[in-house]
């Protein structure tokens, strides 16, 4: 039977790795650190995995009349496969966000000044990450990276396109920065502080994984702002004002052509560095210095002397870029939306209840296939198994048992029985033989049996240990406790030998049943389920409920008898049954969490409870919007999907807190609240929308990959966003306009009139 354990969350998409007394000498492992061990592992899981497919395709031959399937032979190789043809979707999406980003700020230097800045801030990250003592994983390495992304492009379009609004209203390029900045300066402070809340609020989860994760995303959140929100605005304005003497491309087909061409590649190359930077961080560094020189600074230069020459000539005029991101459209419909808002908000409640339903409807369940493609091998192999035989198990639940008295015929009666009593009342949950009765994993019991019922075992054990085997009343065990404690050391030792030549049992095979810790022994009783009720939480339950009454049992007979065990309930299946239930929990508190620690701190920059409260209100329904539309998709919540939620709550508040300062800061000039709506949708709205599509497209790409973890991931961030937008220009503006007192119009066309 198999009984290999899924990839647990903790670890989910890292490499297993055998255990070290398994993996190398003792002299070895001495001179070793943990990360060169780590590497000797991983190597020869790799090279036993390469030699089980070589004799896979040996027995698969031409197969005209058979099929062979490996089962579950190559789960690293597969992993890295699978990871191997997901980057080039990787490269589509980061090529698509950065070509997004130079379309829409129109300036090739934008979309390679983005691509060094996030380069430099996944480096910092990483760095910090690393000091930290972080532990590598799909989520710290991958999961982050992508996160930071979203947020960082957010970060720079909005703060290019306010410094592009001053620069457009006649101020000069610095001016423009500082006036600029200092606009949006409290909205991007404050998103960055409520964003950072709530991933750090994850700490409160107790899972170490979403722990790393809410630290490593606060830490790459604020290399982020940093790098993209304050440093790359000024950088491309001083270069625009440095070349602002070039000459124009033209506006020839040829001229737009070769534009889009150098963006392309400028966009093409970042993401190659980005890519390399998360699955090569020394490599990463350097290709961050190299991309930084090559497609920054010698242009350039090159472009900065030519401009000078030709300015000189008189051949060209001051060409200034003050394309800004404005459009009365966004503001006519936010405006439109606010006029109607009894209308909008009917209909945003009835979507918010139905989506409320499948929200409360989401299971939890890691399976290979969440990490690995339905394609390869190693899941065939795996479905095939499990729907053709009864005998095949993904897992399930063991009773962990030690101690001294492990050795004694009565504990192993007992052990006996309780297979029977697990199994009598638990229907199918447990795989079971042809004849309907539980097919019990080979265990101590029958190597007890064998060493009884074989007399050359018997004898051999006898003639070593000077302890004779007997079975007086002929239930298949020893009668004294004595027998059991030497056929437990002798087969340790020497296995157990059916004859002269061949053996019932290996010693190493008899150590993976039997272990000595001490003076006590330690075994596992297995209980493995059938295939198609271990994806089933509940069924996982109700077998853990039955070998928990199983143990109790144990406990009970052994008790009585005046014998004493430890025993632990575990297993693949139940332990990852509790991660997952963990996650959950984790989120049902780190989500409400991190939104009250929102408000509190929205509340107190931005002096008002009220705009506070309806800043907050749009994320707690993008997150029952993103829940409903998992359980419509049929997604689960694992490690990495329950992660949405966390990047819920800061994308949200990160667009809810910049159109609030902006609402905020339009009504102070406006002649009532429908202007400011109009004003602030059509420059902050614009730049959402402009920021929310670059992250929408370039992750419906990631989306196409055939790595199901990367494919999920990658829709679901772009529906969030989706979800993020559609609720800060149709929900925010209506509960602003509702909370906003009716004086302010009268007091905003009275300050109109008398200035």
């Amino acid at each position: 039977a198999w009984h290999r354990p899924a990839p647990a969350p903790s670890q989910a998409g890292n490499r297993r790795k055998p255990s070290r007394h398994q993996a190398s000498d003792p002299a070895d492992r001495s001179a070793c650190t943990d990360r060169q061990q780590d590497i000797i592992d991983n190597t020869r899981a790799v090279a036993i995995e390469e030699y089980a497919r070589d004799i896979q395709d040996i027995l698969r031959g031409d197969q005209q009349f058979i099929a062979v399937w490996g089962l579950a032979i190559d789960d690293n190789l597969t992993s890295d496969e699978s990871f191997e043809a997901t980057v080039p979707f990787l490269l589509g999406a980061f090529t698509l966000i950065l070509l997004l980003v130079g379309a829409m700020l129109r300036s090739y230097w934008a979309a390679a000044l983005a691509a060094v800045m996030l380069g430099l801030a996944l480096l910092w990250a990483r760095m910090i990450s690393n000091l930290l003592g972080f532990e590598d994983s799909i989520i710290l390495d991958v999961i982050v990276p992508i996160a930071t992304i979203s947020f960082g492009v957010d970060f720079m379009i909005h703060a290019v396109g306010r410094c592009r609004e001053e620069l457009a209203g006649g101020q000069s390029y610095r001016s423009a920065y500082v006036i600029g900045i200092a606009a949006v300066g409290g909205a991007l402070v404050l998103a960055l502080s409520t964003s950072s809340i709530a991933f750090g609020s994850n700490a409160a989860s107790g899972i170490d994984a979403i722990i790393q994760f809410g630290f490593g995303a606060t830490v790459a959140l604020a290399s982020a702002f940093l790098m993209l929100g304050l440093l790359a605005p000024l950088f491309l304005l001083r270069i625009e004002e440095a070349l602002a003497g070039a000459p124009p491309s033209g506006s020839s087909p040829r001229a737009r052509a070769g534009s889009w061409l150098r963006v392309l590649v400028a966009s093409l190359l970042g993401s190659l560095m980005i890519v390399s930077l998360i699955a090569v961080p020394a490599i990463g560094a350097a290709s961050v210095a190299g991309y930084a020189l090559i497609l920054l600074v010698l242009p350039i230069l090159y472009t900065r002397r030519h401009a000078l020459r030709l300015a000189a000539s008189g051949a060209v005029a001051a060409v200034v870029n003050t394309a800004g991101q404005h459009s009365e459209h966004t503001g006519n419909l936010v405006a439109a939306v606010v006029r109607n808002r009894f209308a909008a908000l009917a209909v945003i409640a009835l979507i918010t209840v139905a989506a409320a339903f499948g929200a409360s409807k989401v299971g939890t369940e890691t399976e290979f296939s969440d990490f690995l493609p339905s394609s390869s091998d190693f899941i065939i192999s795996i479905n095939k198994a499990t729907d053709h035989s009864r005998t095949v198990s993904p897992g399930g639940t063991i009773i962990y048992v030690e101690g001294s008295d492990l050795a004694n015929p009565v504990t192993l009666r007992a052990a006996a029985e309780i297979n029977d009593l697990v199994t009598a009342n638990s229907g199918d949950l447990f795989v079971k033989n042809p004849d309907g009765s539980f097919a019990a994993p080979t265990g101590v019991l029958d190597v007890v049996r064998a060493a009884v019922s074989v007399d050359f075992a018997a004898d051999a054990i006898e003639d070593q240990t000077g302890v004779p085997i007997t079975d007086s009343d002929s239930d298949g065990f020893p009668d004294t406790a004595a027998q059991v404690e030497a056929i437990f050391s002798f087969s340790l030792d020497n296995g157990l030998p059916a004859d002269e030549a061949t053996s019932i049992f290996t010693a190493d095979e008899i150590s993976q049943i039997i272990a000595r810790r001490g003076d006590a022994w330690t075994t596992v009783l297995s209980f493995p389920m059938q295939a198609d009720a271990a994806g089933d939480a509940a069924a996982v339950d109700a077998a853990r409920t039955a070998v928990e009454a199983g143990e109790s049992e144990l406990l009970s007979q052994t008790g009585a008898e005046g014998l004493t065990l430890t025993t632990l309930i575990s297993g693949e299946l139940v332990t990852q049954q509790i991660r997952l239930d963990a996650i959950t929990g984790a989120m049902l508190v780190a989500v409400p969490l991190a939104m009250l620690l929102c408000l509190v701190v929205a509340g107190l920059v931005m002096r008002s409870a009220r705009l506070a409260i309806v800043s907050v209100v749009p994320i707690a329904l993008v997150i029952v919007w993103l829940l409903g539309f998992m359980y419509a998709f049929d997604f689960s919540l694992n490690v990495v999907t329950a992660t949405i939620a966390a990047i819920s709550v800061g994308i949200g508040i990160d667009y809810s807190i910049h159109f609030t300062m902006r609402f905020r800061e339009e009504l102070r000039s406006a002649v009532d609240r429908i202007s400011a709506t109009h004003a602030a949708a059509s420059g902050t709205g614009t730049s959402l929308i402009l920021s929310a599509t670059t992250i929408v497209v370039g992750f419906l790409l990631l989306a196409l990959a055939p790595m199901p973890v990367f494919a999920a991931y990658g829709l679901l961030t772009a529906v969030m966003v989706a979800f993020s937008l559609i609720a800060a220009l149709t929900v925010l503006p209506s509960l602003l306009y509702l909370v906003t007192p009716a004086t302010a119009d009268g007091a905003a066309s009275k300050s109109s009139s008398e200035s």
